[in-house]
């Protein structure tokens, strides 16, 4: 058989279906695979809950800015985290395989079982336009 041009080939994968943000396609040996199409966003609810308001009257624009954001950084494998905005606005992130089981595309090795323990957690704050800045420092000696 020939080999198909690459996109003629992602046209069939597209005829195939959408599953969770990911092409998803049966080949002839009927294993399965998934072609990543977009970075994953946060969902209340699906990857993360707001577990604290801390000083906040209006919580949504950090419902806004976690939808729009990637905190795949700041997730383990099987437990869940906790981020803190200086506000005192807590949120705990999903863990990497709560999201696997409830059926969202999540590479499991991407994440870790425990973070290092020299890691220093950012501050976490909303910027303008209800994105998330994250301030990290540092302990590296300067001269």
């Amino acid at each position: 058989m020939q080999k198909l041009p690459s996109l003629f080939l992602l046209m069939i994968l597209i005829l195939l279906g959408f599953n969770n943000n990911a092409l998803v396609a049966k080949p002839e040996n009927n294993s399965t695979f998934k072609v990543k199409i977009q970075d994953q966003k946060e969902a209340k609810g699906q990857t993360y809950i707001i577990i604290d308001k801390g000083s906040v009257t209006d919580i949504q624009p950090y419902i806004d800015a976690l939808n729009n954001s990637d905190m795949s950084n700041h997730r383990l494998l099987n437990k869940r985290y906790t981020v803190v905005f200086k506000t005192g606005v807590k949120v705990e992130l999903f863990s990497a395989s709560e999201i696997s089981k409830s059926g969202r595309l999540i590479i499991l090795s991407d994440y870790l079982e425990n973070f290092d323990a020299s890691r220093q957690e950012p501050i976490f704050a909303l910027g303008a336009n209800n994105f998330i800045i994250e301030y990290h420092t540092s302990s590296a000696k300067h001269h």
